[in-house]
């Protein structure tokens, strides 16, 4: 894979996105039973640059969720 913006290769894939203390995970929620749960941000980062090049969450069961919208 290549940087859209500086054309390097040297990408790391997949880094989740976290707080302050990796307390807790940004993401998408969706809920599952009576409570709701987030499905965590990844995205391939441009170590040199530092352009993010995509951002996505895991593909495993996507269309089986309940996303929230609100």
């Amino acid at each position: 894979m290549k940087c859209k913006n500086c054309e390097s290769e040297n990408i790391k894939i997949g880094v989740t996105w976290g707080t302050s203390g990796d307390t807790a995970y940004i993401g998408l929620k969706f809920a599952k039973k009576i409570m709701w749960q987030i499905e965590q941000v990844r995205s391939d980062l441009c170590l040199d640059c530092g352009e993010i090049n995509r951002i996505y969450v895991n593909q495993e069961g996507l269309k089986e969720k309940k996303w929230l919208d609100k």
